[in-house]
């Protein structure tokens, strides 16, 4: 398959894993419930060597008593704690001037660092709004996801220094939800998207070493 058709699938990918970290409503949970998105995401990463270990199947990891909604504001919301919100801010020394009086410079679990002041300087750049509800976290998940599937059909070169400068603490975040309890959906999805973004998009989801 061409390399465009590659990059398509995998772009398409990306948006669908933003999806995840957005407040699951009505209408996601009716895909997600007639299976439409598992199958969307398996036929799109076997249509070459796998970009997963195994076939994906997450309905296994929702039952009654912990439904969908109940695991995201626990995951979070901050309605109970722990809890860990998917901002990259928050898993990054707040500033990296090293030079600055401000007492959180050094320090990590803060918001609007210097990650969510560059993302708006991106998104300002390629003349993108920031979504009313994620004003105050512009290096949101879903904000981020969403911008590298953009950079990925508009720049390929600034797709992947944004990926590598800006997803990469995926994995901290995927460890810190390891630690909370009854959150099994949001715990797969997280270690299948840190396995997505080991993906380079044109490769043919060629694992890379």
């Amino acid at each position: 398959m061409e390399a465009t058709a590659v990059k398509n699938h995998y772009q398409s990918l990306i948006k669908l894993f933003a999806e995840f970290y957005k407040y699951p409503d009505e209408a996601f949970m009716e895909e997600f419930k007639n299976g439409t998105i598992e199958d969307e995401i398996n036929t799109m990463s076997s249509i070459y060597s796998s970009a997963f270990d195994e076939e994906i199947n997450l309905q296994h990891f929702i039952d009654q008593e912990h439904n969908l909604q109940k695991q995201f504001m626990k995951a979070f919301s901050g309605i109970s704690k722990p809890f860990t919100p998917p901002v990259e801010s928050l898993y990054k020394q707040w500033s990296a001037d090293t030079a600055s009086a401000k007492p959180l410079a050094s320090k990590k679990g803060y918001y609007m660092g210097d990650s969510a002041l560059h993302m708006k300087h991106l998104l300002h750049h390629y003349q993108l709004d920031i979504p009313e509800n994620f004003t105050m976290t512009p290096d949101h998940l879903v904000i981020e996801l969403e911008f590298y599937a953009f950079l990925i059909e508009e720049d390929m070169d600034a797709a992947m220094t944004f990926r590598d400068e800006h997803l990469n603490w995926i994995s901290d975040f995927e460890a810190a939800l390891q630690q909370l309890n009854d959150i099994p959906f949001y715990q797969e999805v997280t270690k299948r998207l840190s396995q997505l973004l080991m993906v380079n998009p044109t490769d043919g989801f060629k694992r890379e070493e």
